[in-house]
């Protein structure tokens, strides 16, 4: 039976070049959402979004989504998916200096700083969960140093007779003021 040629299923359309310091920063912040265990491989993948100068990087466990992004010299735009906890790793050990990032046929990413060279398989973007849109009417900006105020004026009470329990061995059964709300005014 005759063999015929494959077509292949991706042409280059994404090449970036971006500093290592930047891009490691992003891949440290979205760490912690990554799958590490999980029956959906693509969630053990980061998005990667190219466009203007600007790279977007998602990660998403399905119950938890982060969305960061940093400055990127853009040639190609478009998007890849590219294993999380393998790049991140890789990166770590390249030198301080720009990463090249292009997308191959059949969802290979091309990684090259200095005199390292490597390739990894991604999947298609298509399979990568769609975020929702975070409404932006009613948003409220609060400066960070406001936050951290606030915050730290929020105390939380959770010990002793507060919290409950009698310290000559019952327990009273009365909630915790930890579970109890607190609310500060700007």
């Amino acid at each position: 039976m005759p063999v015929e040629a494959m077509a292949p299923t991706g042409t280059t359309t994404m090449e970036i070049t971006v500093s290592k310091f930047e891009l490691l920063r992003e891949l440290t912040a979205t760490q912690g959402v990554v799958e590490r265990k999980t029956t959906i491989p693509i969630l053990s993948n980061y998005l990667f979004e190219a466009a203007g100068d600007k790279l977007s990087l998602t990660a998403t466990d399905l119950d938890l989504s982060l969305r960061t992004s940093c400055t990127a010299k853009v040639k190609k735009e478009g998007s890849c998916t590219i294993p999380a906890r393998k790049l991140h790793d890789y990166v770590k050990l390249l030198p301080d200096a720009e990463i090249t990032i292009k997308l191959l046929e059949n969802h290979w990413v091309s990684i090259r700083c200095g005199r390292s060279n490597t390739k990894m398989v991604g999947m298609a973007r298509s399979n990568f969960p769609t975020l929702p849109v975070f409404p932006t009417a009613g948003v409220v900006k609060i400066p960070g140093q406001v936050l951290r105020s606030m915050i730290a004026k929020t105390e939380r009470r959770s010990h002793g007779a507060e919290a409950g329990i009698d310290h000559h061995g019952g327990d009273r059964r009365t909630p915790p003021i930890a579970h109890r709300a607190s609310q500060r005014e700007v």
